[in-house]
């Protein structure tokens, strides 16, 4: 196990704790030569598997150092399971201020995962305030290769929002794609409502059949779910 887990592990337990930095220090001292002992009487290397939850360890040293629960709330609460996949947390919970969290499933105000949700966030399928993802992101300010849902969405393949600018599809107040819908569009099949600027334009309401012909013209093998989105607001 490398120096870098057991200080993140140490980290969590003590960044839980309101105490001055004396204490701090005693509580890190205290609990990596804990870890160390433990270690050689186990030869087990990981901290989470040594000790348990981080957040359990910090209530000991609390009723130990006589430090009152009334910190808690400040500092806030972080979980890290014992459980990894190719060395990152099952699941990573932090909402402590500005509290990082990385893992499979990672939720905190900076999160990065495969399942992510935050204030900023990273991750294949990426929930949050600013969200960035590869297959999808939803947020204020989504962006995404897959699909990006937003109040700002940027993608490649397809993106909704109140601004949505995409390669492929767009749907949006104002929507930009080769494909796109919306109260004002560019693309090169524009479906408007106010104003349009394409090869192909089309005002809502729209007929279906004709966009659809459209599209396959395009996307032969466009999928039926964008289809069937797209024909929900062209009514």
């Amino acid at each position: 196990m490398s120096k870098s887990n057991y200080e993140r592990y140490i980290n969590s337990v003590v960044n839980s704790i309101k105490c001055d930095g004396k204490t701090r220090r005693k509580i890190k001292e205290d609990l990596l030569s804990h870890i160390q002992v433990k270690s050689l009487e186990t030869g087990e290397n990981d901290p989470w598997k040594l000790m348990g939850d981080p957040y359990e360890v910090a209530n000991e040293f609390r009723e130990n150092l006589n430090i009152k629960d009334k910190y808690l709330g400040y500092y806030g609460y972080e979980y890290i399971s014992e459980t990894r996949i190719f060395g990152w947390p099952l699941v990573h919970i932090n909402n402590r201020r500005n509290g990082f969290a990385r893992g499979i499933i990672a939720i905190g105000g900076i999160s990065v995962g495969v399942i992510s949700l935050g204030g900023i966030s990273v991750g294949i399928i990426s929930l949050g305030g600013v969200a960035l993802g590869v297959l999808l992101a939803l947020g204020g300010l989504a962006a995404s290769l897959g699909a990006a849902i937003g109040g700002a969405a940027i993608s490649y393949y397809f993106a909704m929002g109140a601004y949505a600018l995409a390669k492929h599809f767009a749907i949006g107040a104002y929507a930009q794609a080769n494909i796109a819908l919306g109260d004002t569009v560019k693309g090169i099949l524009g479906v408007y409502k106010t104003e349009g600027t394409g090869d192909v334009l089309m005002k809502i309401p729209a007929d279906t059949e004709t966009f659809v012909r459209e599209v396959k013209q395009l996307y032969p093998r466009v999928s039926n779910i964008i289809l069937k989105i797209f024909e929900i607001f062209i009514k």
